[in-house]
């Protein structure tokens, strides 16, 4: 024979918090990046991969050729020297996600 015990539980929540599905936080997570740009720095913040790096993957040519605002892509190459990279945020890091494992890829360049 069985026995079942029934419990109720209050758990509560402070009111300066709220409870929502993780699916609607990645969403609004998304939605914040919509529009902004970042620049080296912020790119390097965000994504705790040195400045340094970061020029190194997005200067080699087949990354280039796939994010250069002039072929159709996200990123804004600096014309001279001195000059900021600007990344659109939304497309940079959902590039960054997609592509993790090329990016990191040691050796060619191209």
């Amino acid at each position: 024979m069985n026995q079942t015990l029934e419990i109720e539980l209050a758990i509560p929540i402070p009111s300066d918090s709220i409870l929502i599905k993780r699916a609607e936080y990645e969403d609004m997570q998304k939605d914040s990046l919509k529009g902004r740009q970042f620049k080296l720095k912020d790119l390097s913040k965000r994504t705790g991969i040195s400045t340094g790096e970061l020029t190194k993957l997005f200067d080699k040519p087949r990354i280039k050729k796939m994010v250069d605002v002039e072929k159709g892509g996200f990123v804004v190459y600096p014309e001279k020297q001195g000059s900021p990279y600007l990344f659109l945020a939304s497309k940079t890091i959902e590039f960054i996600d997609t592509h993790f494992p090329d990016l990191m890829k040691k050796g060619t360049s191209k």
